[in-house]
């Protein structure tokens, strides 16, 4: 009865005209952002302008209402911290009363694109699957279905474009299929082995009350590394450091993804509309075997050739997007000179407390003196520094909160930024 037509897949601020269609039992429609009500329409055009502030996790609800008065349908959609330019969704194929053995994959992305590379699990396995014409179809292994599993599918389109699904079935859901599920990092103490969804009952709430533990995952990392086009490589370090990178950990494995963000934006997505979708790069794992060190301080993008200047804040924001719809662990990190233009349209403290709402740990590596410079102050971390001569002690850091993390995946949709630790998670746990 009710779809939104304005799709969110990059991140969005400011204020945006949002459409959506409706069938003709529809006499009048609610946008509820974050469930407050910011515009009621009662005819055609069903669209509104809705003010959306700077870049924040926010969850667009449009609800339908009849003559009546009465709500007949709703649609929600997460923005600044869902899909990703590209959507995808999971559908269990059932035979009576038997445990599936399949599950259709359907995509969807804002240019009508298909996937390169399809990879599906199932409780943390690859499994087997076929293209169709609909999507494809992914084989389910045989399972104990009254237990708890956990489908997930990711997909890589051209350009870098990623996106994600997943889809909980079994034990306690019996029949019903949810595909509403959260990922939120944490950090372990040093030592602590991988706790199991009991363990971890309890220690993540939300306005007060207990949020429910569907899976605790241990996966490899998504890095993504927002590098000044203006550095030149290699980045210079001293001897000393030098000396200190020798007994420094690799920063990251051969399992872990490794992106470099580009720093000028592909496209607008909305003409002037204070919207930028930023591409990225793969680091190649032949590169990440020589480590981290060589990586920051050997290579970088291929830039753009538009012409056009560098956004370097905004492309922290959008590295923090993409990292935190993967469901794995993760971290960005910034490369910069401070003495480099910067065409950003969001201002840099913003732009740390959008990463920080999203629980993204950032590193900052400044050439020259960065302790005057606003954007290296506002994403500096304890565990960065500034200078060019703390590559050891950065990829010391980054290494620990890497191997630290751990992903809880979380029963139902919540906005990052009402996720908090509960007094019973032990001492040591942290959100990032």
């Amino acid at each position: 009865m009710i779809e939104f037509l304005t799709l969110f897949l990059a991140v969005a601020w400011g204020e945006r005209t949002v459409e959506v269609t409706v069938d003709p039992t529809v006499a009048a429609v609610e946008f509820r952002l974050n469930g407050t009500t910011r515009s009621r329409v009662e005819g055609p055009p069903w669209q509104a302008n809705i003010q959306l502030g700077m870049p924040a996790p926010m969850e667009l609800t449009a609800v339908a209402f009849d003559a009546a008065g009465a709500e007949i349908d709703r649609v929600s959609q997460r923005i600044n911290f869902g899909p990703f330019l590209a959507e995808a969704r999971l559908l269990l194929l059932r035979e009576g009363d038997a445990p599936p053995t399949q599950a259709r994959l359907i995509w969807e992305t804002f240019d009508h694109r298909q996937p390169k590379r399809i990879e599906a699990r199932f409780d943390g396995h690859k499994v087997r699957f076929q293209r169709t014409d609909e999507g494809a179809l992914i084989a389910i292994p045989p399972h104990d279905n009254e237990f708890p599993h956990l489908l997930e599918a990711e997909l890589e389109f051209r350009d870098k474009i990623r996106t994600r699904a997943d889809l909980p079935f079994g034990g306690r859901y019996g029949d019903r299929v949810s595909s509403d599920l959260t990922a939120v990092p944490i950090l372990l103490p040093d030592g602590m082995a991988l706790p199991s969804p009991q363990d971890v009952a309890g220690w993540l709430q939300a306005h007060g009350k207990a949020l429910p533990v569907f899976a605790v995952r241990q996966e490899p990392a998504l890095l993504f590394i927002v590098r000044d086009n203006l550095l030149r490589q290699p980045l210079p370090i001293s001897a000393e450091d030098k000396e200190r990178l020798k007994k420094a950990p690799k920063g990251v494995t051969q399992q872990d993804d490794v992106y470099f963000q580009d720093t000028v934006p592909q496209l607008n997505q909305d003409g002037d509309r204070p919207t930028a979708i930023f591409g990225h790069e793969l680091v190649r794992r032949a590169h990440k075997k020589a480590g981290m060190d060589f990586v920051i301080r050997h290579l970088g993008p291929k830039g753009s050739d538009s012409g056009e200047p560098q956004r370097l804040v905004d492309a922290m924001v959008a590295a923090g997007q993409g990292a935190a719809q993967s469901g794995r662990p993760r971290a960005v990190v910034l490369l910069i000179d401070p003495a480099s233009d910067d065409a950003s349209q969001i201002p840099p403290q913003h732009a740390a407390a959008y990463l920080k709402t999203l629980h993204i740990p950032t590193f900052v590596w400044s050439l020259g003196d960065g302790s005057r410079s606003a954007t290296v102050a506002a994403f500096h971390q304890p565990g960065s520094d500034y200078g060019p001569t703390s590559a050891a002690q950065m990829l010391t850091a980054l290494d620990r909160t890497l191997r630290r993390q751990v992903i809880v995946w979380l029963e139902g949709r919540h906005l990052p930024q009402d996720i908090r630790l509960s007094s019973s998670a032990p001492p040591g746990v942290l959100l990032p």
